[in-house]
């Protein structure tokens, strides 16, 4: 008995929806570019048989001095072909492998709003996926 043939393939990477907010335009915030930016990230896919649409979702919001100054949101997907592989391992996939994939997409866009808006240059860290993906699984094992 032969083992199913594992495929993936991108099929298409696109932006799901984007939006800036700011309540003030840079020039006038009259203080020193000293953000304190918070971000938050969730990955979402949706099966549609073997077809996976996996969406990042970031939302960064920049105050200085717990006055809000900008939020910034993406949500950038990807539709993926998984076939072959068990649910454990495109649950892995779709929530490490494919985040990672659509991470640079999102991270460049978010940083094209914010500069458009007239706002210094905020550059998002890389991540981790793998690690991320980890150790959202231990923590789910461990409250079991």
């Amino acid at each position: 008995m032969s083992e199913a043939q594992h495929t993936f393939n991108i099929e298409h990477i696109y932006l799901n929806e984007s939006k800036f907010e700011s309540p003030k335009p840079f020039h006038l915030t009259n203080k020193d570019w000293r953000p304190n930016a918070n971000l938050k990230l969730d990955i979402k896919s949706d099966n549609h048989e073997e077809r996976y649409e996996v969406s990042i979702v970031i939302t960064v919001d920049v105050s200085m001095e717990k006055e809000e100054v900008f939020r910034v949101h993406v949500n950038q997907g990807g539709t993926f072909l998984i076939k072959g592989y068990s649910e454990e391992e495109t649950e892995h996939l779709t929530e490490s492998f494919c985040a990672s994939i659509l991470y640079p997409y999102a991270r460049q866009k978010i940083s094209d709003m914010i500069t458009s808006a007239g706002f210094p240059p905020l550059h998002l860290s890389p991540i981790d996926f793998e690690t991320r993906y980890r150790q959202i699984k231990a923590k789910q094992e461990t409250s079991e």
